[in-house]
């Protein structure tokens, strides 16, 4: 999720578009190396003060997008409250920014996870909500060590507490499409879209087909990526539901009569068209 908000941040940049990262959860302090530009917000600014204008104005200016987090360092660093997204959206036309992209939930570097009741910590002002899974989840057998919060993972599936279990194309897509899970708490409103990461060979490709599949069926678009490679396009494939449009209206009076109704070779002209 990280990668992916810093993706979004450095792509936006490249386009001349501002940019700023953030979390509402925390952040692994190796991964903060990645940004180009890091702006702190004081105990104060937490507590409910100004997030600081000037100071993310300058970053923006000198690097296109910019980290926001807390200034208490240590392993992991807070970011900023859903409280203060909602603020730094209203700061927005001052920023020129036009896009703010926030990691809303942690799974302590495993590839997938079911929310806890405090989680996702989602600001109001979302417009879209990307529920995120790693390719390689699947195949994981649902402990401690494998996923984030199995426990959770299996009351939302209906699994038996302790029998061995092998993540499922089909149970991962459960997770990213529940409202217990990947859609918990989502704002009304907000668009939604299903991320799967991390694919990098042809068999995995094979299987987050299956789980965009199940997506593209619950009318949800589903984008296969690989968002870590730097050097490649992030996205693989995208699939998402399909709408065609065919027109064939008019009055025809030049014609006199409904041309999309004269037949070609026994066939009308409307059905060939569609």
């Amino acid at each position: 999720k990280s990668s992916t908000a810093f993706r979004l941040a450095a792509e936006a940049a490249a386009r001349g578009v501002r940019a700023v990262a953030t979390t509402t959860t925390r952040i692994a302090a190796s991964e903060i190396d990645a940004a180009p530009a890091v702006v702190e917000v004081t105990s104060v600014a937490v507590t409910g003060a100004a997030l600081p204008l000037a100071q993310l104005d300058a970053a923006l200016a000198r690097s296109g997008w910019c980290l926001l987090v807390d200034a208490a360092r240590g392993e992991k660093r807070s970011g900023i409250t859903p409280a203060q997204v909602d603020g730094l959206l209203a700061m927005a036309p001052q920023l020129g920014l036009g896009l703010i992209a926030v990691e809303a939930d942690g799974s302590r570097q495993l590839p997938i996870k079911a929310p806890a009741a405090h989680e996702p910590a989602l600001p109001s002002c979302a417009t879209l909500v990307v529920a995120v899974a790693g390719v390689d989840a699947l195949g994981r057998d649902l402990t401690p060590d494998q996923v984030h919060r199995p426990e959770r993972i299996r009351a939302l599936l209906g699994l038996p507490p302790a029998a061995p279990v092998r993540l499922t194309p089909a149970q991962m897509a459960r997770l990213l499409l529940d409202t217990q899970g990947g859609a918990r708490g989502r704002p009304p409103g907000a668009r939604r879209r299903v991320l799967i990461n991390k694919v990098a060979d042809a068999a995995q490709l094979a299987l987050a087909r299956l789980v965009a599949a199940r997506a593209v069926a619950a009318g949800v678009t589903a984008l296969i990526a690989a968002v870590g490679g730097a050097d490649t396009a992030p996205v693989r494939e995208r699939w998402g539901p399909l709408g065609v449009v065919v027109l064939a209206a008019g009055q025809a009076r030049r014609m006199g009569k409904p041309k999309q109704l004269i037949a070609v070779d026994g066939m009308t002209m409307v059905r060939r068209g569609v």
